[in-house]
């Protein structure tokens, strides 16, 4: 789920999307009969109906929550974390026989910027196996680095652009109702350029190219690589229930072939557990480690980081950055009604240069509150504070697939 910076447009989506979700949702099963002092009362209930229906009934509201609109449509995020409020317009043409074109153009309040190209050339068997080609280009000019490793002081932040050009061939398929397989050729290429946030130093005057990996060098790499997932029924249905597991493997190929080769790994693992109706526990872990090539280094932008909504969300996006990263994390959720939930959070995970290195008397913490809205299978919207690691109160405002 990427993070959004707060802002007064993306409110008004949250605020939107929170109606929705503050809404009874309608059903077509058989309700049990309800105690009097328990009933919604009709009045209630009628305006709650029609406002839901207007809402619904919207067109731009239709096409921002559709899961696969036809033609254009408004886009919200879809940048890398950090970049702030981001959105822009997206065309899909479905071409038949399982083919579709998808188009995107992307923005954010911070200058961030993506166009993108995606071709699904086959899906087949109730979309048990699709074949897929995404061009991508993207400028990221005020990405944040504070050095390298697990001691990166706050103090040290720094600012660099990053354009990267991406050509993507990916094969998907459902192998089992557990179980689901992916293989891919990726083309990637890199530049890094002096940063545009005026609040900060550049990197470039900040490290010399010998101890920053990748500074001054453009690579362009040839990336094969393949990712098992481990799905149980109820993490089938929604992505926020049950038991999932997820390794995905990388092999970074530097087409100058002497420079930046490299092994990527990731580790991913999450349960919610049911503890009492409208109670649960979520637990995450993951690890990501790179190997490169004996004599090759790995460049600083692409090495496993700590930091930001997918890990410890106490510190800032890519705080920490290191060859092998690890953290977990747990959450007590509590609906409050139907798609509304509350939830308590601690994170913890650590980054090092080698594996044994890792230690748990060492992790960087953070713990935290948060309000989701879950809108379908498909979309989720929330509000975290965060904190804990002595850099603050992160206020993060949420978009994206529920977890």
């Amino acid at each position: 789920m990427a993070k959004i910076q707060t802002g007064k447009h993306s409110l008004r989506i949250f605020c939107v999307l929170a109606l929705l979700g503050h809404l009874p949702a309608p059903s077509t099963a058989a309700q049990e009969p309800t105690a009097p002092s328990e009933a919604t009362p009709p009045a209630t209930t009628e305006r709650a109906e029609a406002l839901r229906a207007t809402l619904e009934g919207n067109p731009v509201v239709h096409r921002l929550l559709s899961n696969e609109p036809d033609g254009f449509y408004p886009r919200l995020g879809g940048l890398t974390r950090g970049s702030g409020l981001a959105g822009g317009l997206g065309y899909r043409h479905r071409l038949g026989g399982g083919r579709r074109l998808d188009l995107a153009a992307l923005g954010s309040i911070r200058r961030y910027a993506a166009l993108s190209a995606a071709a699904t050339w086959m899906s087949v068997w109730q979309d048990r196996l699709t074949l897929r080609t995404t061009a991508r280009w993207s400028d990221y000019p005020e990405e944040d680095f504070y050095g390298l490793g697990h001691a990166a002081l706050r103090r040290d932040r720094a600012t660099y652009a990053l354009r990267t050009t991406r050509l993507d061939t990916r094969a998907e398929a459902r192998l089992a109702s557990w179980l689901d397989a992916s293989a891919g050729l990726d083309r990637a290429t890199f530049a890094v350029a002096r940063g545009e946030d005026a609040s900060y130093p550049v990197v470039q005057a900040q490290f010399a190219d010998a101890a920053l990996p990748g500074l001054e060098a453009s690579p362009t790499f040839l990336v094969p690589s393949a990712g098992l997932t481990l799905h149980s029924p109820a993490h089938r249905a929604h992505p926020a229930h049950g038991t999932m597991a997820r390794i995905r493997l990388e092999q970074w190929d530097d087409r100058a072939g002497d420079a930046f080769s490299f092994t990527r790994v990731d580790l991913e693992v999450s349960h919610v557990q049911p503890l009492t109706p409208g109670h649960a526990v979520a637990l995450r872990a993951g690890s990501s480690m790179v190997t490169p090539v004996t004599g090759q280094q790995v460049p600083f932008y692409l090495l496993p980081s700590l930091g930001g909504q997918d890990t410890v969300r106490a510190f800032g996006d890519f705080r920490f950055r290191d060859t092998h990263a690890v953290w977990l994390s747990a959450e007590y959720r509590w609906t409050l009604r139907p798609r509304v939930e509350l939830a308590l959070f601690g994170d913890a995970g650590d980054t090092r240069h080698a594996w044994r290195d890792l230690s748990m008397r060492h992790l960087r913490t953070g713990m935290g509150v948060g309000l989701r809205v879950d809108t379908g299978p498909a979309l989720q919207a929330g509000l975290d504070l965060a904190t804990g690691g002595h850099e603050g109160v992160r206020v993060l405002l949420l978009f994206g697939p529920p977890r």
